[in-house]
């Protein structure tokens, strides 16, 4: 017989049952934050938060999520692993200035062109910007949950590193 007490703490999909994608970011501080998220679905309730809603930024700011990025060593898609960055790389992200120090990166300009053309068309002065970044600021790569946005998880650029971002493309 087992001496190991039954977690009784809900599961990941227990949590989420019938709930939205725009609920996911919410749900996972609140679950984290209360100690009800088990460890074995962090990684994956990490994901769900930050790629499910439209804007996860808008549940927690910059430092909370590094926070809840770096409990883990990378993440890929919903799996602890390893950086795939060997080095400085250059991604991209489709903004107005003031949003060029939030997370989200891509490593195709064209996805952030996308993103850029619908900030403009909500009235924002939006462009593709640039940016290099070493390997040790990456938090997270997520390809799957949003085909074909490649999308890359950073710390938020800041200091020397925000003054060297440049516009890759201008719009409008």
């Amino acid at each position: 017989m087992s001496t190991q007490a039954a977690d009784i703490r809900p599961t990941w999909e227990e949590i989420t049952y019938r709930r939205g994608r725009n609920d996911l970011a919410w749900l996972f501080i609140s679950a984290f934050s209360d100690g009800r998220l088990r460890d074995e679905d962090y990684c994956r309730a990490l994901q769900d938060a930050w790629t499910g809603p439209d804007s996860p930024m808008a549940y927690a700011d910059e430092m909370i999520w590094e926070l809840l990025f770096r409990n883990v060593d990378f993440l890929v898609e919903d799996e602890e692993s390893t950086c795939p960055l060997t080095g400085p790389t250059i991604l991209y992200r489709g903004c107005s200035p003031d949003r060029l120090n939030r997370m989200s990166w891509s490593e195709r300009p064209e996805v952030a062109l996308s993103f850029a053309e619908r900030y403009r068309r909500q009235g924002f002065d939006a462009h593709v910007w640039a940016a290099e970044f070493e390997s040790d600021k990456a938090l997270a790569r997520f390809t799957k949950a949003r085909p074909g946005e490649n999308e890359w998880v950073m710390e938020p650029l800041a200091g020397e590193a925000l003054a060297k971002a440049w516009i890759h493309m201008r719009l409008g």
